[in-house]
């Protein structure tokens, strides 16, 4: 029984915990004879052969398995290798095989001398050897005879049989590591450090060390040492005497150069085997999470916005009988990343867990204010932090498990803390740090091991193979809804190739939650190569009965340092639905692997913009706004205010053009109505002369004013000055003429003006508040009467339930197409509406059914877009099932008669997660066809604007920004994202609402290259 748990360590791995339960190893097949055999020093070459050393240890090498001729020897030597871990006791003679750091293409068989009889009583043999970082680890496959050890390996170094000391009874079996990230990246495992890792089985375990230097770090506080703030980023690890408290713990150190030789990152894990006998049928056998601390603190403002800081831990807790299936499994992680004052949680359930761990629901995330006291000074800065609410227990069903019957608990667990967002002097107050702290007490009926109808044995054993040790479901004749459909949350992703990346690929069950089910998940296709950008996946994704919380997918991507590697694609599949489940769509999804490497200059903000291509007028405008811009590269905004029209000018540097309206700071203010009515702006056009047109809604101007009025349509052209042109309406304006908000503006080629909006009224039915309407102005300001049927310019349509107009855009053919989504999440309110209408404001029949489009259970009503081929592509927002704090932009492409364009996306749909919780703001069309989206990042209150781009197709264009998406971060604060317009030479506009460093809110505009 004990030996095979400890050869089950090398599947458990000290250097990397396989927790994917997918295949963790493999090989090639039965390798064919060598043709030789050589005592001593040997040159082996393509055919193979096999060299003898001392004491009849021997390599044998399969023909294929070197590519040249190698002088390979056995010797039996210690020079250069590492020292055991803590624990482990050599027995007989360590032997090399070299030379070192050879790799084969085919598995090499090893054997050295064993003498079971020389094992010390009551130990167990163990196969050792060192890996490419020169620590040791467990073989996994190594078979010990009576005489021999043998086992297959793929690279030489040195090996050496150990003795595991026996378990004392009550005491589990503890396996510890502490390990640091390189800051090249390179290789998704950390690297354990120089005895940085042991194996302990009596007494409480407690270890500390320092990764490195950090700028300021918490204390450790342990029941035996205690560790106050030293300045150095420190690993804790903890387990009690009993296993029935454990903890880990690690602070990230810090690396202003994130390229330089140092590390950015460290991990602290735990491995912990125990085992039971089911004595009653009541036994009893839960866990109870207690705390989970997940803290990223940024102090920089120079650092490059692409690195981020992530502090994230997992815990992995299964079950297994002495048959060999698992009968309970549940892993999760919880993460929090960012960097300024931007940071989102993620918490995941993986793919392959019988039973979930916990849910976003169960954590709270907060972004806050912090200082550092530096001197007789302080560094400002904002802390991003993701709690544990509560404690979480789960009861873990021992109903499969006999009486008399033994089980063996398993538990892996990590604290992980990445700073790849380095920064410069902490003197200069740019710095940043990262901190991860999960504990973790065992409840078995209480507080003691020894009760509640279980008997510890102290026999755990090997962990079962990792595919098909499950119990397999029911089986089930056919399929049947109420066990639910299985299917991807989005039909594409994007994952970083840096280690500590978020993953967010994630399976969900809807429909129905009867039964546990299972689908097959595999990797293939695409333009990444398996083996060298990533690890092929073959695994089984798993629901309990009555789970529906999504599983994520951990896609093993493999970094590297070659630049400019954009667009790689893994397709992930799912398939053979098991128990009655079926698969939906979609069945499968496309990754794309995001560059860790330096981003282009080509797609980054334009530096010749404002402040390193950013510009903000302070204390003037705010959300809600619009942006036109100028033939010259001016930049117009409106609106952001509830009292009057507002307006401001940016020159084509992103400097306030001061020659724009009448006090010489580039702002103008009208009062549309009398007194304090609601009034706004809500669009801006600018026309061919110049002019500018505003239009928002005012209260009807009755006498006296009335703010509880119902609202108009309101008005107002200026001149290219800035001032109210006198020759429009009533001097520069017009109002109470049109019932309803304005929302879009669009300037017809002849002058005309055509305003959408909404007209709001009491509803009679309980969901419909709201019509289109539809009005176009002469460009005297008066009502056009050739536009709608009773010759009054403007028409109100109702397309059922609530609608309401917010975009609008002109054909070449003077059609006028319309779309938006009702505000709210009323009844009613579910959907988004299109409507094309010919240019004398009747209904075309050619578009949709009859020329409306209501779009069901679909939010795009955020952004629209004329394609030069007549399809239209509209924006919006998805929130995602089962996790409202969480958010991803959804695209759709109608054909020019209003039906889905099915060569874009899926169905016509593209809805693309990406490294971001993102809200859609706008959307443009550049020269060749490709899509741009602005939005804005958002997590309670912080937010920074996101651009991100898609190619004709719908993909994400992985050559834009950082995989496809490009974060604007003005200081601190609610930064709104919410217009987009692309210039004539390709450069990218987008604006909305900004906040100062001082905290005061204004216009936004950032200027993007090409």
């Amino acid at each position: 029984m004990k030996s095979r748990l400890h050869r089950a360590l090398a599947t458990a791995g000290i250097a990397l915990f396989c927790l994917t339960l997918a295949a963790c190893g493999g090989g090639d097949s039965e390798p064919a004879p060598a043709p030789a055999s050589a005592p001593g020093p040997a040159t082996i070459g393509v055919a193979g052969g096999t060299v003898i050393g001392p004491g009849g240890a021997t390599v044998l090498v399969p023909a294929g398995a070197l590519a040249t001729a190698v002088p390979v020897q056995v010797a039996q030597a210690t020079t250069g290798a590492p020292a055991l871990p803590a624990g482990l006791v050599a027995q007989g003679p360590m032997h090399a095989f070299t030379p070192h750091g050879t790799v084969f293409a085919r598995a090499v068989t090893i054997t050295v001398p064993f003498s079971a009889a020389a094992m010390p009583a009551g130990t167990t043999p163990q196969f050792y050897k060192t890996n490419a970082q020169n620590l040791w680890e467990p073989v996994a496959n190594a078979v010990f005879g009576a005489g021999s050890v043998s086992a297959d390996v793929t690279g030489f170094s040195f090996v050496q049989i150990v003795a595991v000391p026996a378990l004392q009874r009550n005491d589990p079996l503890r396996i510890w590591a502490f390990s640091t990230y390189p800051a090249n990246g390179l290789g998704l495992a950390p690297v354990i450090l120089p005895n940085g890792s042991g194996l302990l089985s009596g007494g409480a375990l407690e270890e500390i060390v320092a990764f490195g230097f950090a700028p300021f770090d918490l204390p450790v506080v342990g029941t035996t040492q205690t560790l106050p703030p030293d300045g150095k980023a420190n690993g804790f690890v903890f387990s009690s005497a009993d296993g029935v408290t454990y903890l880990v713990s690690a602070e990230a150190p810090y690396n202003a150069d994130v390229r330089g030789p140092g590390p950015v990152g460290s991990r602290t894990q735990l491995q912990q085997f125990q085992s039971f006998v089911k004595r009653s049928d009541a036994a009893r056998l839960s866990f109870t999470i207690t705390r989970v601390e997940l803290i990223a603190e940024d102090y920089n403002t120079r650092a490059d916005l692409s690195k981020l800081i992530r502090s994230e831990v997992l815990l992995n807790v299964q079950a297994y009988r002495t048959t060999a299936n698992y009968f309970f499994v549940s892993t999760g992680r919880a993460s929090v990343s960012g960097r300024g004052s931007l940071y989102a949680p993620d918490v995941r359930n993986e793919s392959w867990s019988t039973r979930d761990l916990w849910g976003i629901e169960d954590f709270d995330m907060s972004t806050t204010d912090v200082s550092y006291t530096l001197g007789n000074g302080s560094c400002p800065g904002k802390r991003g932090r993701l709690v544990l609410k509560a404690p979480v227990t789960h009861t873990i069903d021992l109903s499969s498990v006999a009486v008399g019957e033994s089980f063996t608990l398993r538990i892996d667990t990590y604290a992980d803390a990445i700073n790849r967002r380095g920064g410069e002097a902490v003197g200069d107050c740019q710095f940043s740090r990262a901190s991860a702290f999960l504990r973790d007490p065992q409840q078995v009926g209480g507080t003691t091991l020894a009760f509640s109808g279980l008997e510890p044995t102290n026999q755990p054993l090997l962990p079962p193979p990792p595919e098909g040790a499950f119990e397999p479901p029911a089986n089930c004749p056919a399929s049947n809804a109420a066990a639910g459909t299985l299917q991807f949350g989005a039909p594409a992703y994007a994952i970083g190739e840096q280690a500590g990346a978020a993953q967010p690929v994630t399976v969900t069950r809807s429909g129905g939650s009867r039964g546990a089910v299972t689908a097959t998940l595999t990797t293939g296709g695409g333009t990444a190569v398996a083996g060298t950008d990533y690890t092929a996946l073959r695994t089984t994704v798993r629901f309990g009965d009555g789970d529906t919380t999504p599983r994520a997918v951990t896609l093993p991507v493999t970094p590297n340092l070659v630049g400019g590697q954009f667009g790689r694609t893994v397709v992930l599949a799912l398939s053979e639905p098991g128990n009655c489940a079926t698969l939906g769509g979609p069945a499968s999804t496309i990754v794309t692997l995001v560059d860790d490497d330096p981003v282009p200059t080509g797609f980054a903000l334009d530096p010749s913009f404002g402040t390193r291509g950013q510009a903000m007028l302070e204390g003037f405008g705010g959300s809600r706004s619009s942006m036109a811009l100028q033939a010259d590269g001016k930049v117009v905004m409106a609106g952001g205010t509830f009292t009057d029209f507002i307006l401001a000018r940016f020159a084509a540097d992103g400097s306030i053009d001061r020659g724009f309206g009448f006090l010489g700071d580039g702002t103008v203010t009208t009062d549309m109505g009398s007194g304090f009515i609601p009034e706004e702006a809500t669009a801006v056009a600018v026309q061919a002369d110049g002019g500018i047109v505003v239009a928002g809604y005012t209260a009807i101007d009755n006498a006296p004013p009335n703010p509880d009025g119902p609202p108009t349509f309101a008005l107002a052209r200026y001149t290219a000055a800035g001032r109210l042109d006198t020759g429009f309406g009533r001097q520069g304006r017009v109002s109470a003429n049109v019932n309803g908000r304005a929302y879009a503006i669009a300037i017809q080629p002849d002058g005309r003006i055509v305003v959408a909006g909404e007209f709001s009224f009491e509803s009679t039915n309980g969901s419909d508040f709201g019509d289109f309407t539809v009005a176009r102005f002469k460009a005297d300001g008066n009502l056009d009467p050739t536009f709608g049927a009773d010759a009054t310019g403007q028409i109100a349509r109702d397309l059922g339930a609530t609608n309401s107009a917010r975009n609008i855009v002109l054909q070449p053919d003077g059609k006028i197409v319309v779309s938006g989504k009702p505000q709210g999440d009323q009844p009613g309110f579910d959907h988004t509406d299109v409507a094309r209408f010919n240019p004398d404001g009747s209904y075309d029949a050619s578009f949709g059914s009859g020329g409306r489009l209501k779009l069901a259970a679909l939010d795009v009503g955020a952004g629209l877009a004329l394609q030069p081929d007549g399809k239209l592509v509209l924006v919006g927002t998805r929130m995602q099932p089962n996790a409202p704090a969480f958010s991803r932009f959804v695209l759709m492409r109608l054909n020019a008669d209003g039906t889905p364009d099915a060569s874009f996306g899926t169905r016509g749909q593209v809805e693309a997660a990406l490294s971001k919780n993102v809200r859609a703001g706008g959307v443009a069309v550049q020269a060749d066809g490709r899509i741009v989206v602005v939005g804005t990042s958002v997590f309670e209150s912080a937010g920074d604007f996101v651009v991100a781009r898609y190619g004709r197709d719908g993909a994400v264009d992985t050559g834009f920004g950082i995989g496809g998406t490009l974060g604007i971060e003005f200081f601190n604060g609610s930064n709104v994202g919410e217009n987009v317009l692309v210039m004539p030479d390709g450069r990218i506009v987008v604006g909305g609402m900004a906040v100062s460093s001082r905290g005061i809110r204004g216009y936004g505009v950032a200027r993007v290259l090409p």
